[in-house]
């Protein structure tokens, strides 16, 4: 069919019932869109954005590849679609591990008691009953950190940013080497290894976790007991406390490749 006996038919129907197919050129070098053969059917404005358009959709051409287009979705390594991914993408969390994948790794084989493990995995997750948390149910309580009273006390706060806290971490940082500057739990989960080297064994990482855990442990009973029995904090005491819930959990570690146990201690060696 030529061109323009193709151009009469179209021309001759009514406003919007021209097909793709008709407006689509695929003879020579006549492929692609024929604007031409609507512009008596449509104003200058529309004809403008529409010349617009198809020069867009010309441009990709061929930016893809030879693969044919495929539904998927994107955020899902294997390009299949979960709950899962949708919620991380619309809570802007990294692609691949989750926000708390980092922080839950050789979790599990912490030589703590069960419940000490439970407790890191509700850190880990954010879902330990802080006040911020517990504001959801009671919005009439106050929210202010039972440590420092001074901020809003959330999981990051808590265990991260708290004034008595920070001091808290420059002391077992003095005690163990571990770097402890962390603004996140993701950072404090890691601290371990600003001090293992690439060589270090498994077991020595699972020591140093033990007291990264054991430190957070004894920070989550000091707020429950200046909360519910209105005790004060005092950091050497949060010291203390970590010291002997390493000397409690720590019988099981003597003899590690470079850790030495020693009085309630433990000492880290590379």
């Amino acid at each position: 069919m030529s061109k323009d006996k193709r151009a009469l038919q179209i021309a001759d129907r009514p406003r919007g019932e021209g097909s793709v197919r008709d407006l689509w050129g695929d003879e020579g070098e006549a492929r692609g869109w024929q604007v031409q053969l609507r512009r008596n059917r449509l104003t200058d404005s529309e004809a403008s954005q529409f010349a617009v358009l198809s020069e867009r959709l010309a441009s990709w051409v061929g930016v893809f590849g030879p693969d044919p287009d495929v539904l998927c979705w994107v955020s899902n390594d294997a390009h299949g679609f979960t709950v899962k991914d949708c919620y991380r993408q619309w809570r802007g969390m990294p692609e691949g591990n989750t926000r708390s994948g980092e922080r839950l790794t050789g979790m599990w084989k912490i030589k703590s008691p069960l419940k000490i493990k439970v407790f890191w995995w509700l850190l880990a997750k954010e879902r330990l009953l802080t006040k911020v948390y517990r504001a959801k149910w009671c919005p009439a309580e106050s929210v202010t950190c039972a440590l420092c009273g001074a901020d809003p006390e959330t999981v990051v706060h808590l265990f991260c940013a708290c004034r008595v806290v920070k001091d808290f971490w420059q002391i077992v940082e003095q005690e163990t080497s571990l770097c402890m500057h962390a603004s996140s739990i993701d950072e404090l989960w890691v601290a371990r290894d600003s001090l293992t080297s690439a060589t270090a064994s498994k077991a020595a990482n699972n020591v140093l976790r033990l007291i990264i855990v054991a430190g957070a442990w004894s920070i989550w009973r000091a707020r429950n007991e200046a909360i519910f029995k209105g005790s004060r904090v005092y950091v050497e005491n949060l010291w203390e406390s970590t010291a002997s819930l390493i000397s409690q959990w720590g019988r099981g570690i003597v003899g590690v490749q470079g850790v030495t146990f020693t009085g309630g201690r433990i000492i880290i060696t590379e």
